[in-house]
């Protein structure tokens, strides 16, 4: 094996150093194709339900299946306007991360803009009055 090639651990084929990528700044051991066939065949790779239990989890503690309680719960709707959408957005306390509930995008995004504060909304609320 010379400089300028490496050995794949799965397929065991000599290849240029060029067809390895890096992971964290060391080389990694299989070829991009092999590595590429590996990553398919992990669960976050191939369930798209794993994957979103696994963001939900690290993001804000709770599992898939609480959210889709919690989406039964609010019979699929938004819990601020009751609007219905593809997607419902985990709306959570940023200084306990507590999660209160379920919001459309547009809420979600309303009240993450007031800053969770309940006196700007009022202010708001008085302007539009």
């Amino acid at each position: 094996m010379t400089d300028d090639l490496k050995r794949c651990v799965d397929c065991d084929s000599e290849k240029p150093l060029s067809d390895f990528g890096k992971q964290h700044g060391y080389p990694v051991k299989r070829c991009r194709l092999c590595d590429s066939d590996y990553k398919k065949t992990l669960p976050s790779y191939t369930n798209k339900d794993v994957r979103r239990d696994q963001k939900l989890k690290s993001r804000y503690g709770i599992s898939l299946g609480e959210y889709l309680e919690m989406l039964r719960g609010q019979n699929g709707v938004c819990a601020v306007c009751g609007g219905g959408g593809a997607k419902l957005h985990v709306d959570h306390c940023h200084d306990t991360g507590r999660v209160r509930g379920l919001l459309c995008g547009s809420c979600n995004r309303a009240l993450g803009l007031l800053k969770d504060d309940v006196e700007r909304l009022r202010k708001a609320i008085d302007y539009l009055k």
